[in-house]
């Protein structure tokens, strides 16, 4: 029982126009997202499924699209289990993290990607979990020119899990970095054709490594 899924991840500008950038430059990135896909698996689906990642070598002049297949295979113990609708598959830990586009909860913001593009280094003040749904509404804190906005962005609770493991957001961080040279203006990623997430040179300080634990501790929907 394997799942697999193929990932582009293209940096876009000058430098990579005049075929100036260097693989080199972008290695720490593709180990990056080999371990968010490690992390996220470890973390959501434990011990049941195994995920190995493989950078599909086809670089060519004037263009820097990286292709990673992920390969995701179920754990013999497992499969003996009747709980295959709680393992991820590796579209399900694509989605979550932000490299591939599809839904979560509805109405929720999905994807590790796109949340810290959203959230843009804000402080989350206290978290809110929705009663019997999975997604978390985020209280955040926005502090700009001394004026101070508070805002609720509402968040599917697994995409919440990955943002909230340093590991993943580390990631998040190594693969943007590019982004701080020169002739680097942005990054797409997706799957085959489909771009999911585009993050460019202004997005870029949204992925440093800041924490995002709430100051406050849970509020349950009862203390409301």
């Amino acid at each position: 029982h394997m799942s697999e899924l193929e990932i582009k991840i293209a940096y876009k500008g000058d430098a990579v126009n005049s075929g100036s950038m260097d693989v080199y430059e972008v290695a720490p990135a593709l180990l990056a997202i080999g371990e968010s896909f490690q992390e996220a698996n470890r973390e959501l689906n434990g011990d049941s499924a195994h995920i190995s990642v493989r950078v599909r070598d086809k670089f060519e002049a004037g263009s820097f699209d990286i292709y990673l297949t992920i390969d995701h295979t179920l754990i013999e113990q497992a499969k003996a289990l009747l709980f295959h609708g709680n393992i991820k598959s590796a579209k399900d830990l694509s989605i979550l993290l932000g490299f591939s586009a599809g839904m979560g909860e509805s109405h929720a913001v999905t994807g590790v990607l796109h949340l810290l593009k959203l959230l843009k280094g804000a402080i989350v003040k206290y978290i809110q979990p929705r009663t019997n749904e999975n997604k978390i509404d985020l209280h955040i804190e926005n502090n700009h020119d001394s004026k101070i906005t508070v805002q609720i962005i509402t968040v599917d609770a697994d995409t919440f899990r990955l943002a909230s493991n340093p590991r993943i957001r580390q990631s998040a961080n190594k693969l943007t970095k590019p982004l701080d040279r020169p002739g680097i203006d942005r990054v797409e990623i997706g799957e085959g054709a489909g771009v999911a997430e585009t993050i460019t040179k202004e997005d870029r300080p949204a992925f440093y490594p800041v924490s995002i634990e709430p100051e406050q501790p849970v509020l349950t929907p009862n203390q409301t």
